[in-house]
């Protein structure tokens, strides 16, 4: 079979091109439809204020040595009862906190809105809220 006289190429040659646009259109399909649903349940979440200890710092690099990186950032917080969440920052936000830091977390779903130091220095768990 011909188009304007030229041969068609083999299916398989058909499916080396195509077969990666597609799996590469259905990761940012699935990374928009990941986006948009987790802010639209962070947008119906209560937003929470309570008193914490920050337990714990992450980071975590992404890419590689051809395609640059990306550094996301984590902070977990622990209330006075042992309930623990861990939350995204950006870099200021993380820079700002410092594990053992005791003060008020306010959040939303998954979303960190922000978190108050205590500046009393008073120590222990007696001083979450």
């Amino acid at each position: 079979m011909t188009i304007n006289g030229l041969p068609l190429p083999p299916l398989r040659v058909m499916l080396m091109i195509a077969l990666p646009l597609v799996l590469t259109l259905v990761m940012i399909i699935v990374i928009i439809v990941k986006t948009v649903s987790e802010k639209a349940r962070n947008s119906r979440s209560p937003i929470t204020s309570v008193g914490v200890k920050v337990v714990g710092r992450r980071e975590q690099v992404s890419g590689g040595v051809n395609t640059g990186h990306f550094t996301s950032y984590f902070a977990t917080f622990e209330d006075g009862a042992g309930n623990r969440v861990e939350l995204r920052l950006s870099g200021s936000q993380y820079g700002m906190i410092a594990e053992g830091d005791f003060g008020r977390l306010t959040y939303r779903g998954t979303e960190f809105i922000s978190f108050e130091r205590d500046l009393s220095g008073g120590a222990g768990q007696s001083r979450l809220i």
